[in-house]
């Protein structure tokens, strides 16, 4: 399917050059673009165009934007915090676009640079065709390294994919900690810009895989993406590897790889951008822009509409853990400065049901990025385990530990004692934008 849909826009392309001398041939092709990538996307999330709201008035139409499908309508102008990731549409990609592609990811830089915690903004260009004769994979390597280079208010994932009927090719900025990771064949990781051309893996497929890798890394809630991993695997499973062309990050050669391998960055490398498929926290406030549909039911939405009222006695405050769909990803670690194992292990992190309780442990207490001296996590006794919303283990908390690689975990043990399960286990906790926060009950 996804071969065809290189074909498909291709075709877009031809018929929206029989629209120029009306006028209307970059509008059609960019209505093509987003009729296609929209059948790539999860129930969860579409595509549409807006503006971007901007400082003094400044607005900037974009003409692709991956949106929660809890706003029902886009509004005229919206902020850049509810936006998955942002495309352009060229119908031909020449240095010229590239410039204005560079000005669109300034300005959605500034944007996010104004919106405090907000990760990495996705950014992409679909190009119909490249304003080159030949060389496509070494344009496109060259003028996405000049766009990745240039200084941002903020970080900003690029990519550009072509589907120039020469020569389609796909380029993206590649990092250990990108939602797309890549890797040589004995597993060095690749930091700079990598270039895959069709007969490698369609643009389509480059194109279906950074979208969803986007989403992956936008989504706080916790999608199931066991399919997407399949999917991701069977796509780049191409037996000794992907041959590609590579430029290291501040170089100016490219370099030709064989046996490149690409995967899914865990997420909790990643720094999550705001669900709006889930019930909002108060503190997130966007009425006054964008109007999302109410809850389904009238279950309080965050730890501070579940807090006691002024006055009350002091609620017990728990820590409050959201583990994902399991993942297969062995790891070992040295616990031995904080009396645990020098050579701990574990295969996997996540949930799936029937774990055995040194998996759902393991899972739970490492590894997490929050700093256990700030205050915030101070005469906390007991950790609370969901998954789906709902509490599955509670774990006592007995010692905090680390760093580990920048992140803290600590040690303890599944509590058993029916006295406590019987006011935790099993009850409905609100969705959170990150994986581990503090929470407390009336």
């Amino acid at each position: 399917m996804l071969v065809l849909d290189d074909a498909r826009l291709r075709g877009a392309l031809a018929r929206a050059k029989t629209l120029y001398h009306h006028g209307e041939g970059g509008a059609a092709f960019e209505q093509d673009v987003r009729d296609t990538l929209n059948r790539y996307l999860p129930s969860y999330y579409r595509i549409g165009q807006t503006l971007l709201e901007g400082q003094n008035h400044e607005q900037k139409q974009l003409d692709i934007v991956v949106h929660p499908a809890s706003i029902p309508t886009l509004p005229l102008q919206l902020p850049i915090d509810v936006l998955t990731a942002v495309g352009e549409v060229k119908t031909t990609l020449t240095s010229d676009g590239i410039l204005d592609a560079t000005a669109t990811a300034q300005k959605l830089a500034s944007a996010a640079a104004r919106t405090t915690g907000l990760g990495p903004v996705p950014f992409f260009v679909i190009a119909g065709a490249l304003g080159v004769v030949r060389g496509h994979d070494t344009w496109l390597s060259r003028h996405l390294a000049g766009l990745a280079s240039v200084t941002l208010a903020a970080p900003v994932w690029p990519a550009i994919f072509s589907f120039d009927e020469r020569g389609g090719a796909s380029s993206l900025r590649i990092t250990d900690t990108t939602p797309i990771r890549a890797t040589t064949d004995d597993g060095e990781p690749l930091d700079g810009i990598l270039t895959l051309t069709s007969n490698q893996l369609s643009s389509s497929a480059v194109c279906y895989l950074w979208l969803w890798a986007a989403i992956h890394a936008s989504d706080a809630a916790g999608m199931d993406y066991r399919y997407m991993r399949r999917t991701f695997a069977q796509l780049v499973d191409k037996e000794g590897g992907l041959q590609a062309l590579f430029r290291p990050h501040g170089s100016d050669e490219d370099h030709s790889l064989s046996g490149v391998r690409l995967s899914l960055t865990d997420l909790q490398l990643l720094t999550p951008r705001h669900d709006f498929r889930r019930p909002l926290d108060p503190a997130i406030d966007i009425s006054d822009r964008v109007a999302l549909p109410a809850p389904d039911d009238a279950r309080p939405t965050s730890a501070d509409a579940l807090s006691p009222s002024p006055g009350a006695p002091a609620a017990p405050r728990y820590m409050l853990i959201t583990l994902r769909a399991w993942v297969e990803e062995p790891d070992s670690w040295d616990e031995s400065p904080w009396g645990g194992h020098p050579h701990a292990t574990r295969r996997g992190y996540g949930y799936y049901d029937d774990m055995t309780d040194q998996e759902l442990l393991d899972a739970a207490r490492l590894f997490w990025a929050f700093n256990p001296d700030s205050g915030n996590w101070d005469d906390l006794q007991y950790a609370l385990v969901a998954h789906g919303g709902t509490v599955r283990a509670v774990i006592e908390i007995q010692d905090y530990i680390g760093p580990f690689w920048g992140r803290h975990g600590f040690q303890g043990r599944l509590v058993t004692d029916q006295a406590v399960l019987a006011n935790l286990l099993d009850r409905p906790v609100p969705s959170r934008q990150n994986p581990i926060t503090t929470i407390s009950f009336e």
